[in-house]
């Protein structure tokens, strides 16, 4: 039992609501005490920042090190079956958002980064929690939805270690090309539904009958399904369950495919095929550095894992730094 476990045991033995205040209080500042040291090691283990403020070039900061590092690893352990499920499939995917932009100027993960993020068209999208369960060459990794509020999307997760996941965001293409005022004013509505449902979505439902409400909300508003067949490809855009903070929605179909691989982490790796055309459109010059705040770590760096989920962890990011045959496509 480590020294916040016995602290919290300590806090729920008093009667006498005072005592309960004061000891809630103590805990809480010995728990944020003891986070900001681990935050602190952490960030002289991965000191990523004093390169931007030497002005050192972005494309020569080193990999992390330390937990942060096996994480990555971890992570891109996952990622790889994934790939797997859909070649079995016959799926498309493609590194997208951080990832496409570590894959271009770090041939793999920006090194302050901890997660993985991909893109598929729809009607892969939503074969891909039932193909996990029957091509998934590991009973411990699996794909299903992760629901956060108004937020629902595919997450593939280890059995044994939630702090480890690779995301995954649904494309549609709708029923042609726009011009650019089309565009900008379907953008406009999307932005305008997805208030509207962070407004009004029942915390009670369940995944499938909140998936149902957007997806009808969206079909209804938005969306008339376009195919890859036409003569004149459609656009494509975000569907509406898509968590992101952009104000950009609808891309050329050419800017996604044909998809192209790259080099990421010593593995090929499906992108778009616009990629610094997609990326400007969402970051800018994504060759020079974050804001400082950008730079910070997030998603699971600090999370505090027990023993076991060290061991997955260990496992799986030396399934892939032991791996001396690289995974080409």
């Amino acid at each position: 039992m480590n020294i916040l476990e016995n602290i919290f045991s300590f806090i729920y033995k008093s009667e006498k609501a005072d005592a309960m205040h004061d000891r809630i209080t103590l805990f809480n500042l010995i728990k944020l005490n003891y986070l900001n040291d681990v935050a602190k090691n952490l960030s002289k283990e991965n000191n990523f920042i004093q390169y931007k403020k030497k002005n050192i070039d972005i494309r020569t900061v080193p990999k992390a090190k330390g937990q942060l590092r096996k994480i990555q690893l971890a992570n891109l352990a996952l990622l790889l079956e994934l790939d797997k499920v859909c070649k079995a499939n016959g799926f498309r995917y493609w590194l997208d958002f951080g990832n496409a932009i570590g894959a271009i100027r770090h041939k793999g993960f920006i090194p302050w980064d901890d997660d993985i993020d991909v893109g598929m068209l729809r009607e892969d999208y939503n074969k891909l929690i039932q193909a996990f369960e029957k091509t998934s060459q590991d009973s411990q990794i699996f794909a299903g939805y992760y629901r956060h509020k108004q937020q629902c999307f595919i997450k593939i997760q280890h059995k044994d270690n939630p702090n480890l996941f690779v995301d995954v965001f649904p494309y549609d293409l709708y029923e042609k090309k726009l011009t650019l005022e089309k565009k900008k004013e379907k953008n406009k509505l999307i932005i305008n539904l997805r208030n509207y449902i962070a407004r009004n979505y029942n915390k009670n439902s369940t995944n499938e009958e909140h998936l149902k409400w957007i997806h009808n909300l969206q079909n209804e508003k938005i969306l008339k399904n376009g195919s890859e067949k036409e003569d004149q490809h459609p656009d494509i855009f975000w569907g509406l369950d898509y968590p992101h903070p952009y104000s950009t929605w609808f891309f050329d179909y050419e800017t996604f495919f044909p998809l192209k691989n790259i080099e990421y982490e010593g593995y090929q790796l499906p992108v778009i095929n616009k990629l610094d055309t997609y990326l400007n459109s969402l970051f800018g010059d994504f060759m020079s550095y974050p804001s400082l705040k950008d730079m910070k770590h997030k998603h699971s760096m600090f999370a505090k894992m027990t023993e076991n989920e060290l061991e997955v962890l260990d496992f799986l990011a030396n399934s892939i730094s032991k791996n001396e045959e690289r995974y080409v496509k």
